[in-house]
């Protein structure tokens, strides 16, 4: 490389080609720094239809799962289900992946459709080894020991 009577501008050029920095010059300041990485879409990448999705919670009996919850693995799209155990969630990426749970029931993970159908989840059992109760008054925590109050009890 020969820079003989070449100026900062063209020294610079020369010196950086081929490498992962750029430089800047503001007056008598010079500033080399990473190039920013290409914004731009692969063209290989298709983007992801965004589709609704529909389906129906129900229990191993057939009977509807209300309140369910239904999530967007991964995103902050949720829903919860109807009455008759019945969501819709709308604008999901077609590539997504769909969390389906509810108290007692094992969560269910499914591909996402447009009609994933009914849905039917399996009963949890299983039995609780140990339940700790503790008093809130908005200050403090307090256990069952020293709380004035009284607590209900499950058999």
């Amino acid at each position: 490389m020969d820079l003989k009577n070449a100026n900062i501008d063209e020294a610079l050029r020369s010196v950086l080609e081929g490498s992962s920095l750029t430089y800047t010059i503001d007056g008598k300041i010079v500033t080399i720094k990473k190039k920013p990485k290409p914004k731009a879409v692969d063209n290989n990448v298709v983007a992801a239809e965004l589709i609704d999705v529909r389906g129906k919670v129900v229990g191993e009996d057939g009977e509807p799962l209300p309140g369910a919850s239904i999530f967007v693995k991964d995103s902050k799209i949720a829903t919860t289900t109807n009455d008759k155990g019945e969501f819709i969630l709308r604008n999901v990426e077609d590539k997504a992946v769909i969390l389906v749970g509810y108290v007692g029931y094992q969560p269910e993970e499914l591909a996402v459709e447009r009609d994933l159908g009914t849905i039917k989840l399996v009963r949890v059992t299983g039995k609780l080894q140990e339940v700790e109760v503790t008093f809130n008054t908005g200050y403090e925590r307090i256990d069952r020991s020293r709380s004035a109050g009284s607590f209900p009890s499950l058999i």
